[in-house]
């Protein structure tokens, strides 16, 4: 564990200078291990979804440098914020609503009509 919390080096069980290659072996190497599928074990859903989430940070350039440099708390705070509030329509990344009342692109009503013959 970092200071932060998790270490996704630690799960990928790999050096910290670890590349790209070196990375993508241990996640396959892993990802058999644990997969839930392959393995009847109780938590290998769980550490399944560990070795996922890690391989995930540590293959991206951007988000692994980020990681290194923010540790693993201040990390996953931006980035789950931004996963919660980047998707939803009429709301920015830092969660403030775009538009008015009336400018909001996807509403509608959940009535359902019905014709008659």
């Amino acid at each position: 564990m970092t200071m932060h919390g998790k270490n996704y080096y630690q799960t990928l069980k790999i050096k910290k200078n670890a590349g790209a290659e070196d990375i993508k072996q241990a996640y396959r190497k892993l990802a058999l291990k644990f997969h839930p599928d392959l393995n009847n074990h109780q938590d290998a859903e769980e550490k399944f979804k560990a070795i996922s989430e890690a391989y995930e940070i540590l293959s991206d350039t951007e988000k692994r440098r980020q990681y290194d440099r923010m540790g693993h708390t201040h990390f996953f705070e931006k980035y789950k914020r931004q996963d919660i509030f980047g998707g939803v329509p009429g709301w920015g990344c830092k969660g403030r609503r775009m538009g008015g009342r009336f400018n909001r692109p996807y509403f509608f009503s959940l009535k359902k009509e019905h014709k008659t013959a």
